[in-house]
């Protein structure tokens, strides 16, 4: 269990905002976070990771305490035991694939492994300036993957490592984090604003909410928020209706679905957004 209750004042476009986040997230699972751009969700991996520090808090991953801001208890980043994918990958320009993966890592049997898993065997003299974009991150994961991995329990930070990525390249990666998942029975938190993607990795959602200065975040199983939606951030607004395709409003972001068969949605209407048994469906609102 990774348990996080922490207060950050940030500041948006909008000015000056409170980040609250009281988490409790299941292990060995992939748990996305999700919302718009500049609520925080960047921020609440980098408060885990002690790359930035909250106004009080704590943080407790499997019994061991990382954070607490009553008993002044702060372990620093190189004593967390996580593995951290920025979204631009933030790889040494000037060493090979091998060097930028050991960087900090001295475990060579989980290095084989790894290498073996992700399929990087024929890149490792490679330079980095003569990697694909899937290339680079599959290169950024390993590293993070193998100093996750060098301590008793694996934790993984991802912020919107797939963003930038092209649709098969997103889609293969996709794939092999659900893979590695599986296999080193990994803790993955994922940053994302792409619901869609949230669905198909995680089992767990935390979402990320507005309301006035305030930003706060709810959680649980994926599937059971989506089906049976309580928060009144994960209602849509019908924006458009073009070629049997609606355009929603969700939580400040565009949508586009497939118009349901009969529907009698009109521009405008609210609706619940939902998933179940792998397609999407909409709701109308009460």
């Amino acid at each position: 269990m990774l348990e996080l209750a922490l207060s950050k004042t940030l500041t948006g476009a909008q000015g000056p905002f409170c980040l609250e986040a009281h988490l409790n997230l299941p292990a060995e699972q992939i748990s996305a976070i999700l919302g718009p751009s500049g609520v925080g969700k960047s921020t609440l991996l980098r408060l885990l990771a002690g790359l930035e520090q909250p106004d009080q808090g704590r943080i407790v991953f499997k019994d061991q305490v990382w954070l607490d801001t009553k008993t002044k208890i702060c372990l620093p980043p190189q004593q967390r035991p996580l593995g951290f994918v920025f979204q631009d990958g933030a790889l040494f320009p000037h060493l090979n694939v091998q060097e930028n993966i050991t960087f900090g890592n001295k475990n060579p049997h989980t290095f084989k492994e790894v290498v073996d898993l992700m399929g990087l065997e024929g890149l490792l003299k490679r330079s980095i300036h003569t990697l694909s974009g899937g290339q680079k991150q599959r290169v950024a994961l390993a590293r993070a993957l193998l100093r996750a991995l060098g301590t008793k329990d694996a934790l993984l930070c991802l912020d919107e490592p797939l963003s930038a990525l092209d649709a098969p390249s997103r889609h293969a990666l996709q794939e092999e984090l659900k893979r590695l998942s599986q296999h080193f029975k990994l803790t993955i938190l994922l940053v994302t604003h792409d619901l869609q993607e949230a669905v198909v990795l995680a089992d767990h959602l935390v979402h990320i909410h507005v309301h006035e200065d305030k930003h706060f975040c709810t959680s649980g199983d994926l599937k059971t928020l989506l089906n049976a939606p309580v928060s009144p951030s994960l209602l849509g607004r019908v924006l458009r209706i073009q070629d049997n395709m609606l355009t929603l409003a969700l939580a400040q972001q565009h949508l586009q679905v497939a118009c349901p068969p009969k529907s009698i949605l009109n521009v405008g209407d609210w609706v619940w957004l939902c998933f179940k048994d792998s397609s999407w469906s909409l709701r109308k609102a009460a």
